[in-house]
């Protein structure tokens, strides 16, 4: 062997070292990418996709909290809009689309999200996805049965192009911190959907038009320098106002089916009124002029809601002493309880509940070992989460004696919150408390059919009403007299039943029977059923509320019931669960 050949071994061997090192250096980056990456692109197997953007969880929070709600779309039905996806840049101007829709009337329980494939990776023109996602506020799933009837008419799932698309990513996020409970429906559209493959969707989709808001999520300009962009995105803002949407092209918007599919929906929906409610560039973000994208916020109003529309909320039993005092009093913080549910009642007309004890320094423990009394600094949270109607007509409001349960209607009164089933008398403890909101008159009565009889208000001496159905019966035709409804707020049934009894059934419906609209329960502190009883409603038992029976998962869930009044009338009942942590803070159930 001479000694050519030797080095040519050498260098040989020195090769195949080398390629092994870089392909093990490749394959080390490689899976480290893949760890990094975890948490944005899923595994295609998995069953729910990530959002992304989770480092941007408390920007967005700040975000939509600073931006400007604007009263005047109050009641207003809004069920389509336009807004952007480019976060974060685009952020601010986001979050202002969001609470536009936030305080505007119409469906918030299912969205269609349409907008733009951006990589052009989908097998057929419209494509939709039937995983959830995970979103830095919690997991959204998909409304299957719009879904499934997508399915029959022939739209394609395909999984493949949604993974690490953010037009429908950046609107998941908005709507789970916004709308908790909604369900949502992605549609992404290929460059080249015809007029007419958007007009059959648009006839699926029509007929749910009663459920659904649609979001098109879609950037304009793009690439351009800042003045370039200016001029495309008033044109492109025009057409949007003419309803023009045969003239939007590739040049003014990342997808022109997305922004035709929202005019041609609101078209079917009478929503034929559109008007852009913001316009801005990356450049007023970013301070840079070229390779900018514009962004436009838009909504097509239908008919007005009724001026008389007035949304109620109703939650359960509300506990403030015991465990749950000793925690806000350790914390000195008596928003404690309601701080991650406050926003969400602020978007009510009125907001009631039970008060399961009085509020108060003063009376004397009559003797028994539940025996519940807060203090009075308690109020600050009742009045943080915005209650409007307490009933104090319950077991437990006389456990510190009448001292205690005077007290704590002065209490009450003196914070700007009324109470329904007690009074100084028995006139006043069986009279509604009328409330007016809307142009509504809405009248509240409280009962219980348990405690002890010495908190029962009599002609000459305060306490609280106390359940007759002969009486109750006369009460609600006197309310029906000053009131345009009523509303009966009832303390009875067996404790951590999940099923309401005989009794509550034959009062219940004795009451509907005698005039009530609707029969709120309490006190069996667990969720009962809700029954639609000739033309009211009944909901036997919302479990508790703000509690500190930790011993059962079932007595620290509870249910918020969404009442929504239209023309005087109740025009839709809606259960949504409520949790209760073992800090003893309520919130809004994922």
């Amino acid at each position: 062997m001479d000694k050519f050949t030797i080095e040519a071994k050498k260098r040989y061997i020195i090769f195949l070292l080398l390629a092994c090192l870089i392909t093990a250096t490749g394959f080390f980056i490689l899976s480290k990418k893949a760890e990094n990456t975890a948490s944005i692109l899923p595994n295609l197997e998995n069953e729910v996709r990530s959002s992304g953007f989770f480092e941007l969880k408390n920007s967005i929070e700040k975000n939509i909290n600073l931006a400007d709600k604007e009263e005047k779309f109050r009641n207003q039905n809004i069920q389509i809009g336009i807004t952007s996806h480019h976060l974060p840049t685009a952020l601010p101007f986001i979050s202002e689309f969001y609470q536009i829709l936030e305080s505007s009337s119409g469906p918030r329980e299912k969205f269609i999200i349409i907008g733009p494939d951006h990589f052009e990776r989908c097998q057929t023109h419209i494509s939709m996805s039937d995983r959830s996602y995970l979103t830095p506020f919690g997991e959204v799933e998909i409304d299957e049965e719009i879904e499934n009837n997508l399915a029959s008419f022939g739209i394609k799932t395909d999984e493949n192009c949604f993974d690490g698309e953010h037009s429908i990513a950046v609107q998941v996020i908005f709507i789970k911190k916004i709308f908790p409970n909604a369900k949502i429906v992605p549609i992404i559209f290929s460059a080249k959907t015809s007029d007419a493959e958007i007009s059959k969707l648009a006839e699926i989709i029509t007929p749910y038009q009663d459920k659904i808001a649609i979001i098109a999520s879609v950037d304009f300009s793009h690439y351009l320098d800042r003045i370039d962009a200016l001029k495309i995105d008033r044109q492109s803002a025009l057409m949007i106002e003419n309803m023009d949407g045969a003239s939007l092209e590739s040049e003014n918007v990342d997808s022109p089916a997305a922004v035709r599919l929202a005019m041609l929906m609101a078209n079917k929906f009478g929503e034929a009124k559109s008007e852009i409610i913001g316009q801005a560039n990356s450049f007023d973000f970013t301070g840079d002029s070229e390779n900018t994208t514009g962004y436009i916020n838009a909504i097509f109003i239908g008919k007005k809601e009724s001026e008389n529309l007035v949304t109620l909320f109703f939650v359960g039993d509300i506990m403030l002493s015991r465990a749950v005092g000793d925690k806000m009093k350790k914390l000195n913080n008596w928003n404690w309880p309601f701080e991650k549910i406050g926003d969400y009642l602020a978007g009510a007309d009125l907001t009631f509940g039970n008060l399961e004890g009085p509020i108060s320094s003063q009376g004397r423990n009559v003797g028994s070992i539940y025996s519940f009394r807060a203090d009075p600094k308690a109020i600050e949270g009742l009045k943080y989460a915005g209650f409007d109607v307490l009933s104090v007509a319950n077991n437990h409001i006389g456990d510190w004696a009448k001292a205690a349960m005077d007290d704590t209607f002065e209490v009450l009164k003196s914070n700007g919150i009324d109470y329904a089933g007690g009074g100084f008398s028995a006139e006043e403890a069986h009279s509604a408390r009328v409330e007016e909101v809307n142009g509504t008159k809405i009248g509240f009565l409280a009962y219980t059919a348990l405690g002890a009889k010495y908190t029962e208000a009599t002609a000459s001496s305060s306490g609280i009403a106390w359940l007759n159905k002969e009486k109750m019966a006369q009460d609600i035709a006197e309310a029906k007299k000053i009131s345009d409804l009523v509303i009966v707020s009832i303390h009875f049934g067996d404790e951590y039943k999940q099923k309401s009894n005989n009794f509550q059934k034959d009062i219940a419906r004795s009451a509907i029977d005698a005039g009530a609209a609707l029969i709120i329960g309490h006190h069996p502190h667990v969720v009962e059923e809700i029954e639609q009883y000739k033309d009211g409603w009944i909901a036997y038992g919302l479990g508790n509320f703000i509690f500190d029976q930790t011993f059962s998962k079932e007595t620290m869930e509870g249910m918020l019931l969404k009442v929504t009044l239209e023309d005087k009338g109740v025009k839709n009942i809606e259960p949504i669960k409520i949790k209760i942590s073992k800090e003893f803070q309520a919130s809004i159930e994922n």
